[in-house]
């Protein structure tokens, strides 16, 4: 690796693999002298053996190399850069659409994509299906799509479950609907009490008509309302993020007060070498999916003036940031944070005991650091799947995790269908893991040598009994082995291979019963999930479908003529078969 050509000049560097792989990203005033600092830290030596080359960007300034690196890391999500790995957008809630006399509200992820009356960002999407129920439940807003509500002649579920006025067939007046919109924006927007206020006046007023039927729908309204405020009250109002560091290690804790109540909590981890430019990283790259908020931003851990600077270039608002040790909301992100990184170095510490036991077993020259574990399911025969888990250094790594649908002509041979789901992992190429372990039996270590070639495998078996603790461990070299049962590798192995049996179990249950919520129109060749609700709101009912011709099933948006003779075809062979 030659540094003499980096220049030091601000800007991003990447440092790349020889797979051609991303595996870190950084940023300085001084690029190459940011890379010594790298390659003479001791620490990062396990990094820095794996680089074949870097590739820098120059930037004009080091607040744009900071925007840009947070960007970079985002997109590539490099494997030493683990602080918010995570590339989902976060949880907005949204009341539009503008135009539109009735707007619905509705859960959406992309603000872009959206209408102006935007609420969030929330890192729970449990918080936001809570807050729109509650809001149904009081002000009875639509959250149907438009071309179900155009579709409508009569009210849908939600009107008789008391979750929707129905305006779709003119039970509420345009006037009253905005009205109820009017004041589930004021609840939003963080308004609660006064929205709460005017309630209790109505049905006040109501009960004095005499009008009790009317002042006890207003009372449950209330009460719907109430779950919102009850969620927890604190006194604060922002955003509130903690830190604590120990053994190259960092927790990040966000707390965010919204709307008179912690709505939202959530865990960062990182591996890092650099103390001092951890909580930079952190804010650039957790802000640049949250611009929309108008609270304060407490700290624990006090940043640069360029980040600084940098943040508010990308917070349209502002948002002042504050330096506190002594908020109380911010010593408890603090202690939050200590004791779930406490917690996630103790199982670390425990599971790389595991590695090292398994590497001695299986007589590896290094510590597995990728292990797949495969197993398959189904019903005599029928909705056949096969899984692979993966367990790296840190556990169970459940976004590698993969679905292998298997043909019906394995007819149940377990052989067989392992066989299918070994050969198709095969053939990808991405990494391949150190060792594998196979749910079965001696049987199956005979598919494992003409498929696993260079990799170590062993097959786990109950035996006759089925009996868990008395499992054997067959090796690929032939040799078998025979734990104690009070032996915690024996535990480790029966951990991996029960995931990957809930795994495999769960996963065939949905196919099965995906097969028996499946719409008659999804087994026409051509027709998905989208073209067939199509096809129901255009048309009433499948006997209507089924009368169509070829010319007036193509007038439908996304169907073409192949598509709309299948469905012809389809439906008078059935006819011919009555």
């Amino acid at each position: 690796m030659d540094i003499n050509y980096l220049p030091m000049k601000p800007g991003v560097y990447k440092m790349i693999d020889c797979k051609k792989k991303i595996i870190y990203v950084g940023m300085s005033k001084n690029i190459k002298s940011r890379v010594l600092q790298h390659i003479n830290n001791p620490k990062a030596y396990n990094m820095i053996s794996q680089v074949h080359k870097i590739q820098y960007i120059i930037t004009s300034n080091h607040i744009e190399a900071l925007i840009l690196e947070a960007k970079i890391i985002r997109q590539y999500q490099p494997r030493y850069n683990v602080l918010l790995k995570d590339d989902k957008s976060f949880p907005h809630i949204f009341i539009g659409k503008n135009h539109h006399m009735f707007p619905r509200i509705y859960q959406g992820r992309q603000t872009d994509k959206h209408p102006k009356h935007c609420f969030g960002p929330f890192t729970s999407n449990t918080d936001v299906r809570n807050i729109i129920r509650t809001l149904q439940e009081t002000f009875l807003i639509r959250s149907c799509a438009d071309p179900f509500f155009q579709s409508r002649t009569r009210p849908c579920m939600e009107y008789e479950i008391k979750r929707c006025s129905a305006p779709c067939v003119g039970y509420i007046s345009e006037q009253e609907y905005n009205f109820s919109i009017n004041r589930a924006l004021r609840v939003l927007k963080g308004d609660l009490k006064s929205v709460e206020k005017s309630l209790w006046e109505e049905m006040y007023t109501a009960s004095k008509k005499r009008n009790y039927e009317r002042a006890g729908l207003i009372r449950d309204r209330i009460r719907s309302l109430l779950k919102i405020h009850n969620i927890l009250n604190i006194e604060n109002k922002g955003h509130f993020i903690g830190h604590y560091f120990s053994e190259n290690r960092c927790c990040i804790h966000v707390i965010i007060s919204e709307m008179d109540k912690v709505s939202n909590y959530q865990y960062f981890f990182d591996n890092t070498y650099d103390k001092n430019h951890v909580m930079d990283q952190f804010l650039l790259q957790f802000y640049l999916q949250r611009q929309h908020f108008n609270e304060c931003i407490y700290i624990s851990y006090p940043i640069s003036q360029t980040s600084i600077e940098a943040l508010q270039s990308i917070l349209p608002n502002k948002n002042p940031l504050i330096y506190d040790l002594n908020n109380k909301m911010v010593n408890i992100a603090c202690n939050t944070a200590r004791d779930n990184l406490m917690v996630r170095l103790r199982k670390e510490k425990f599971h790389i005991d595991y590695l090292l036991q398994i590497q001695a077993l299986l007589k590896l020259p290094y510590m597995p650091e990728k292990i797949e574990v495969y197993d398959n399911s189904h019903h005599h025969a029928i909705h056949a799947i096969g899984v692979m888990i993966v367990v790296d250094t840190n556990g169970f790594n459940k976004k590698l995790y993969r679905k292998f649908n298997l043909a019906p002509l394995h007819k149940g041979n377990d052989y067989s269908m392992m066989s299918e789901v070994l050969t198709r992992r095969m053939k990808k190429t991405d990494t391949k893991p150190d060792v594998i372990f196979l749910d079965g039996g001696p049987g199956h270590i005979h598919i494992g040598l003409n498929l696993l070639q260079g990799i170590r495998f062993a097959c786990i078996a109950k035996g006759t009994n089925r009996n868990q603790g008395n499992e054997t461990l067959y090796l690929d070299d032939g040799s078998s082995v025979k734990l104690q049962k009070q032996d915690k590798l024996l535990f480790f192995l029966q951990r991996i291979r029960d995931e990957s049996h809930r795994f495999a179990i769960t996963s065939h249950r949905k196919k099965h019963n995906k097969h028996f919520t499946q719409s008659i129109l999804e087994q026409i060749e051509g027709i998905g999930k989208t073209l067939a609700k199509r096809l129901l709101y255009h048309f009433s009912s499948i006997d209507e479908i089924s009368e169509q011709s070829c010319d007036a099933l193509q007038k439908i948006p996304g169907i073409n003529k192949k598509v709309a003779c299948n469905i012809y075809l389809y439906f008078q062979d059935t006819k011919r078969k009555l």
